[in-house]
């Protein structure tokens, strides 16, 4: 209904700002993006054409409330999104992952479409615990083939970046995009994988790779948690990890609002944080062991730099420790003398704390006398500053900071993609450009296609628009 709605005038104001396009759920690109293509504004309104009222009410089951209330109901919302008057403000929630994404996308192309996107009154929330996952996964690269705020392993120019940052020779960096999660672990069942470390994940984010870990016999699994569940059974290792008031954390919502909480109490029994058990982790392994000729798949290895080194300041011999987080930059990053000296300032990473608590290397573990957190979120606003993910300081987000990045001469961005609130599209729009869609990965390079496939590899520029995917019926 919302499509049968747009007006001529609506389409060349949607044909300047948003690409439609389809996806491949089962194929992969190099960076771990799904396939996709441009398809015509035509494709995308046919394909919707048959979801009509009685198709809708054929396919759900209808509450006592009856089919008249429910048309109504659904008549309402149409009328939300495609009167211009209207402020709209979208809430949804799901427990299933694959729903929660359908649900997602589905919301913004409502909003894109009706043009509520990045207005005064207009937003979207999900009210799911997946989108601080996703939102961690974005800004701080923790899955293997991402890099902080947006990057991939797979373009050089990221990779050339992150080296200079993080003080690495060059090509030290493996460029072959890594396994998605589902795929990590079909290899860790198949045993193609035998070592499998799950770690930042609760048991809700775990249920979808059950199958995966169930009855495994060959792999070891290491299990870092705080949660005594279901997936405790099937590990071979646990590391009984700090819980969230145990130890400094950032977390943000879906309004893209960051803020850092302080460590509240000592963690219980011998539990520390999953950033202490990695930093441990790397004391065990020197460069030697890892920057040699590796090889990665068929035809494919990584670099030998270990005649770069000493450039550097490393030897062969230096722990990964050091190179990556006690090296010269990371020691000049202290705690406040009042915040050292204080005992209800708790940062046990830092500072130690009373439990008896031994490291890697056997020795009584006192604290690593700089502070690890605040290096490692300066580091990330240097991957940030300049890519439209730019933080404020550290000590702002300590002190109830909780303004919307990116952050701009000290100005939050209320309205990301709107060049009357962000500077980066302020910068890049001319003089009736309201929205600039300004990412620059995520295909905005598209082979174009019909429904199903791609019918011409012919990549055509699509810079500065925003994507609407077709959803595909389940």
């Amino acid at each position: 209904q919302t499509l049968q709605s747009i007006t001529k005038d609506d389409y060349e104001f949607l044909q300047n700002k948003i690409i439609f396009a389809a996806f491949d759920e089962n194929q992969m690109t190099n960076d771990d993006r799904l396939l996709q293509w441009e398809v015509s504004y035509k494709t995308y309104k046919e394909y919707y054409e048959k979801f009509t009222f009685d198709y809708v009410v054929d396919k759900i089951k209808i509450d006592e409330e009856g089919v008249a209330l429910f048309q109504f109901k659904l008549s309402f919302l149409t009328l939300a999104y495609t009167k211009q008057e209207k402020k709209t403000l979208s809430y949804f929630d799901f427990k299933k992952t694959s729903q929660l994404v359908s649900s997602n996308l589905l919301a913004h192309s409502l909003h894109l479409l009706g043009n509520k996107f990045g207005k005064i009154g207009c937003g979207i929330m999900h009210l799911h615990s997946s989108k601080l996952t996703a939102t961690s996964s974005l800004n701080c690269g923790n899955t293997s083939q991402r890099l902080p705020c947006g990057m991939f392993t797979t373009y050089k120019q990221h990779r050339e970046k992150t080296e200079a940052i993080w003080k690495l020779p060059t090509d030290t960096l493996n460029g072959v995009a890594s396994d998605s999660s589902h795929s990590t672990f079909k290899k860790f069942k198949d045993t193609t994988t035998q070592l499998l470390w799950i770690i930042g994940c609760n048991n809700n984010e775990l249920e979808p790779y059950n199958h995966y870990l169930k009855d495994t016999e060959n792999g070891f699994i290491v299990y870092s948690t705080s949660y005594y569940d279901d997936f405790v059974l099937e590990a071979d290792l646990i590391l009984p990890t700090a819980s969230f008031f145990e130890k400094n954390i950032g977390f943000e919502n879906s309004q893209r609002e960051l803020t850092l909480s302080k460590q509240q109490v000592v963690p219980y029994g011998e539990s520390m944080s999953e950033l202490w058990q990695i930093l441990e982790f790397s004391k065990r392994f020197t460069l030697r062991d890892f920057w040699g000729n590796i090889k990665i798949k068929d035809n494919l290895g990584l670099k030998n730099v270990l005649n770069d080194l000493q450039n550097f300041g490393y030897s062969p011999k230096t722990s990964l420790f050091t190179a990556l987080f006690h090296n010269n930059k990371t020691k000049k990053y202290k705690l406040t003398s009042e915040d050292f000296f204080n005992p209800l300032s708790l940062n046990s990473e830092v500072k130690g704390d009373n439990r008896t608590t031994f490291g890697s290397d056997g020795k009584l573990f006192e604290g690593y006398k700089f502070f690890i957190q605040k290096y490692l979120f300066e580091e990330l606003r240097l991957f940030g500053s300049g890519n439209g993910y730019d933080f404020g300081s550290f000590f702002n987000y300590s002190s109830d900071f909780y303004e919307k990045w990116p952050i701009i001469f000290s100005n939050e961005t209320k309205y990301r993609f709107n060049s009357s609130y962000d500077s980066y599209a302020k910068r890049l729009s001319k003089e009736d450009d309201e929205f600039i869609f300004y990412g620059k990965l995520g295909g905005k390079q598209l082979p174009f296609g019909d429904a199903t496939k791609i019918t011409s590899n012919n990549l055509k520029e699509l810079k500065y628009r925003a994507k609407i995917f077709m959803e595909r019926e389940k």
